[in-house]
């Protein structure tokens, strides 16, 4: 029995202390002009009931960012931006993979990810691998 309550007790933490990406919100090109001056920052951060919304600016390829991502451990949250993989078929129209496009060009976005189970706490935030702040460019 004591086996037992341990592995319900476990569930029930990990459930109740689990971070979920909700929603994920990316805008269209902002400016291709002012892409080389942005500096990639997080423009708000806040708690909204039970939600951590947090909106940030990046300068990524300009195609593909229509799914987003994080990860979560202790104090340090990282975001993550991609293409919606586009299926490839061959001449039989058989699934043969996924491909992500990618352009050759450059522009500023913003991206806002609603998360649940967050701790309410300050984190560190980074866009991919690179750390990012609270700045106004």
């Amino acid at each position: 029995m004591k086996p037992f309550l341990t592995s319900i007790l476990i569930l029930l933490s990990l459930s109740v202390f689990s971070q979920k990406l909700e929603k994920f919100e990316f805008s269209e090109c902002l400016d291709e002009e002012l892409t080389y001056s942005i500096n990639n920052r997080i423009v708000s951060q806040k708690f909204e009931d039970d939600l951590f919304v947090i909106e940030i600016s990046v300068v990524v390829n300009c195609c593909g960012n229509e799914l987003g991502s994080i990860d979560v451990d202790g104090d340090t949250l990282r975001l993550f931006s991609s293409a919606r993989p586009e299926p490839v078929e061959d001449e039989n129209g058989d699934l043969v993979e996924y491909v992500s496009i990618e352009c050759d060009c450059i522009c500023c976005f913003t991206f806002k990810y609603f998360i649940s189970g967050l701790e309410k706490k300050a984190y560190s935030v980074f866009y991919e691998d690179k750390p990012i702040k609270e700045s106004e460019h």
